[in-house]
């Protein structure tokens, strides 16, 4: 009898089979494709094979551990828990795919990511800020410390992530000159307050409120990116800059085949982005021009990004793995670092930093 988790992911892999090959114009389905998308299906769901694999390696594991190094010679054994203690709180919690240029420091590496948005926005003193996808704050802090004469409005989907973003920016004195919501970005009905959970005064969506609109590494997660657009541009003086950073297609998509399309789609559907978010560098320059922005540059900065990422993530499980040693949580980011990998090598996908100014 399959086991409530198993009859999941197999209904899961038929709806990914569904969903996937359902956009694909030419395939045809049948039983032997329903099948075939199966057994992908329960591969790239975190499924039985892989399950199996680590309790094989677990057990392997434990059959080759000395019998003596169980316990200490005092009937007990410490390990390295101990080193939990010697951990301190963390002071920031920045989370994108950071800027790898000059630094091995995922902080650091954050930090130039941030930077490069923030001076493609041009703000001066006095400037009003819309920024998309906060996070924990770490970012308005950043942007405040480097403009410290502008206001800054943030949304953010992810109420958890807002409360710890606001008790940081209370911490700093920040609160006067930074106001969050969380909601959906797209979706201004659904924006709350932090912390009174209240709906935003209506000048905080008047047209042509703001001098920059800006974010960073959130905007392929947004349904859609197009709609945002068009608010964005809706948000923005006549001047106002828009900045940020993105993914569009690259030239690996087209040459990759159908195989290679559809993992892709798979991929970015388990990342929670929308496919019709991924367009070529031609039509993502076009869909700015349609939302009212001139003067667009889009630079691909893969080089320094996704290759960087992953080699971040790989070394760190190396150098903290055996003290924090949580296989499942590490697993979301060694399955991020085999993707980045992937896409980049594969020219199936360019990070971008894109600008425009609103005419």
């Amino acid at each position: 009898m399959l086991s409530p988790t198993l009859r999941r992911r197999l209904f899961l892999s038929s709806l990914i089979l569904v969903l996937v090959l359902g956009t694909i114009g030419h395939v045809t389905l049948n039983a032997w494709s329903i099948l075939y998308g199966l057994m992908i299906g329960v591969f790239l769901t975190d499924s039985l094979p892989w399950d199996l694999a680590r309790n094989a390696a677990g057990m392997l594991s434990q059959a080759v551990e000395a019998p003596d190094a169980k316990t200490s010679t005092y009937g007990h054994e410490y390990g390295l828990d101990h080193a939990l203690l010697n951990i301190p709180p963390c002071e920031t919690f920045w989370l994108n795919m950071g800027y790898w240029k000059n630094t091995r420091s995922f902080v650091e590496a954050c930090k130039a990511l941030a930077k490069l948005v923030i001076d493609a926005a041009d703000v001066k003193d006095g400037s009003r800020v819309m920024d998309f996808g906060y996070g924990c704050g770490d970012q308005d802090v950043f942007f405040l410390e480097c403009h410290p004469n502008i206001t800054i409005t943030g949304v953010t989907s992810e109420p958890k992530q807002a409360l710890i973003a606001y008790s940081r920016i209370k911490a700093r004195s920040m609160h006067k000159s930074i106001t969050l919501y969380a909601g959906d970005a797209v979706n201004p009905s659904t924006w709350r307050h932090i912390p009174s959970h209240v709906s935003p005064p209506t000048d905080v969506l008047d047209p042509a409120t703001y001098d920059a609109v800006i974010s960073l590494d959130s905007c392929y997660h947004y349904s859609t990116r197009w709609q945002w657009l068009n608010q964005s541009a809706s948000l923005l003086r006549l001047g106002g800059r828009i900045s940020g950073t993105d993914l569009v297609l690259g030239s690996g998509y087209d040459e990759g085949g159908y195989f290679t399309q559809f993992l892709l789609r798979a991929a970015l559907y388990f990342t929670g982005a929308p496919w019709e978010n991924f367009v070529s560098e031609h039509v993502y320059r076009k869909r700015l021009q349609e939302a009212g922005f001139v003067g667009i540059t889009v630079e691909d900065i893969s080089e320094h990004v996704l290759p960087g990422l992953a080699a971040f993530i790989e070394q760190h499980r190396q150098n903290i793995g055996g003290v924090v040693d949580i296989d499942r949580k590490w697993r979301q980011y060694e399955g991020a670092a085999k993707l980045f990998r992937w896409l980049y090598h594969k020219k199936l996908v360019k990070f971008v930093l894109f600008s425009g100014t609103r005419s």
